[in-house]
This record gives C-alpha cells, sequence and structure tokens, in this order.
C-alpha cells in the first residue's frame, strides 16, 4: 500500500528532483508532476555521463536521507524510453491528466443514483 509521502514532502521532493538532475551532465528534466503517493517525471539523457538508474538512486537517496523515512521509496520504478515527438506528447498529456484521475472517488460515483439493475445471463 502507498502512503501519501510525497504530498507532506513536496517542497523537498521537487528541490531534490531537479538537483538530482543538475547534478549530472548531459540530464535535464522534460516534464514531471508530483502526487500525493507516486511521481511522474520525463528526463532527458543528452550525451549524459550517467544512466536513469544513478540519476533515480541519486534522487531516492537524498529524499530519504532528507525526510528521515525508511522505507520511504518501493524499491523500483518504471522507466520507459521514449522514441518519438507523438509518444513524448502522449506521455506528456497521461503525466498532466494523471493528477485529475486520483482526484475521483470512484466509490462514490453511483451513491445517490438510482441505478439501472445489471444481469447477466
Amino acid at each position: 500500500m502507498r502512503r501519501p509521502l510525497l504530498k507532506e514532502y513536496m517542497a523537498d521532493v521537487e528541490r531534490l528532483l531537479k538537483a538530482a538532475a543538475e547534478r549530472f551532465s548531459g540530464v535535464r528534466i522534460d516534464y514531471y508532476s508530483i502526487l500525493p503517493d507516486h511521481l511522474h517525471v520525463i528526463f532527458i539523457l543528452d550525451n549524459a555521463n550517467t544512466t536513469v538508474g544513478n540519476i533515480v538512486r541519486t534522487f531516492k537517496a537524498g529524499v530519504t536521507r532528507t525526510t528521515g523515512h525508511k522505507p520511504f521509496w518501493e524499491w523500483n520504478y518504471y522507466e520507459h524510453i521514449i522514441r518519438d515527438e507523438r509518444a513524448l506528447y502522449n506521455i506528456r498529456k497521461y503525466i498532466n491528466e494523471n493528477p485529475l484521475k486520483e482526484e475521483i472517488d470512484w466509490n462514490n460515483i453511483y451513491r445517490g443514483i438510482n441505478a439501472p439493475q445489471c444481469f447477466t445471463l
């Protein structure tokens, strides 16, 4: 179960994310979104002197050290190589819209509405 620690430490997380990218030559942040219990980030690596793994490890270690919460992060992360402009656009759109999806209270969508009964035959 994810804990919403990012909400409590959002300013530190944002500062450390930017610092981790600046630490390495050829790395910049294209787009990111910090949610209460996870974050999305697009790194641009242009002749970088490091790997995505090193950037993520540096960032996660800095957040853990700064906040004092152990464990702060799940062990792994998801990475994906963005291969063209269309994919970049779609991923930015997903990142931008993801906080809105997080706010939907799916348990209360139909509360108070006389929803039709569904039957399976």
